[in-house]
Order: structure tokens, then sequence, then C-alpha cells
């Protein structure tokens, strides 16, 4: 499944009240999730 972006990820992870919290909606971590994904799929060799 993929996402336009990571508060879409967030929406359908945690439900639209964790995006109604400010603090949490500003944590969003260094990484990108497709990338993520990818390499624990695919070991990170294309």
């Amino acid at each position: 499944m993929y996402f336009d972006d990571y508060d879409s990820y967030l929406k359908y992870a945690y439900g639209e009240k964790y995006m109604e919290l400010p603090h949490k909606r500003k944590q969003k971590p260094h990484i990108n999730i497709y990338e993520f994904n990818f390499e624990s799929v695919f070991g990170g060799k294309f």
C-alpha cells in the first residue's frame, strides 16, 4: 500500500484522532517509508 505523504500513512495507521494532536504531527522520522520498505524486502540491492 502506498501513501501520498507521511501524514496519510499516519492517518491510516493511527486514525484521524492521532493526527489531531499537534505535537504528534511534528514528530516525523528522518527515513523515507518507501525506501525503508524496499530495503527490508529486497535487501537494498537494485
